[in-house]
Order: C-alpha cells, then structure tokens, then sequence
C-alpha cells in the first residue's frame, strides 16, 4: 500500500510534467524519484540487502525509455545510480540521500 501511495504521490505529477523540461532537469528529477523510491523499497523490506531496475519495475515504478537507468551500488547503505537522457551527453549520479551530481567525464 504504501509503495502504491509513493507511486502516484511520484509518478502521476512527474508525467505531466517532465515533457515540457529540458532533457537534463527531467534526468534529474526522474533519478531523484528512482533513488527514493528504491530507499522506500529498503524501508518496507528490511532484510532486502540488494536492488536492481528490475525490482523498482517490478514495484510498478515507472522508468522512462527516453533515460537510461544504471545501478551503480545496489546495496542500501551505498546506493548509486546513474541516468542519461538520450538526448543528452550529460551522465547524472545520486548518492544513498538522493543527492544528484554530474559525472566527470575523464
């Protein structure tokens, strides 16, 4: 129930209106509500100790085609995820809080 609330507090408001943003500011925000989401999930089961793209789809959360996704650090304690609008050269990194920064390029 609760990741059902979590998905239409998150999903319903970011649809209508990551279309009308840049590719890099909608990245962003959908990286930010991947990275809560998965916390969310670690919340509500405790003894998970790894999470995968598949298990945010499989909680029915929404991952835009138009963004590739990449778990970086799977584990709660850790957790990194990286996305790229396909549009974009620009590669987005949050950390376990969900805190965004760009990744240098080499």
């Amino acid at each position: 129930v609760a990741l059902g609330l979590l998905f239409l507090a998150v999903f319903i408001p970011n649809y209508f209106i990551t279309g009308r943003k840049s590719p890099d500011t909608s990245t962003k925000e959908n990286l930010r509500y991947a990275c809560r989401y998965a916390n969310e999930i670690f919340k509500t089961e405790p003894d998970r100790k790894t999470i995968s793209l598949e298990d945010l789809r499989e909680k029915s959360f929404f991952l835009p085609s138009n963004i590739e996704f990449t778990v970086l650090d799977d584990k709660a304690e850790s957790l990194k995820i990286s996305a790229r609008h396909k549009k974009s050269s620009r590669t987005f990194i949050t950390d376990k809080d969900c805190s965004i920064s760009e990744k240098k390029s080499p």
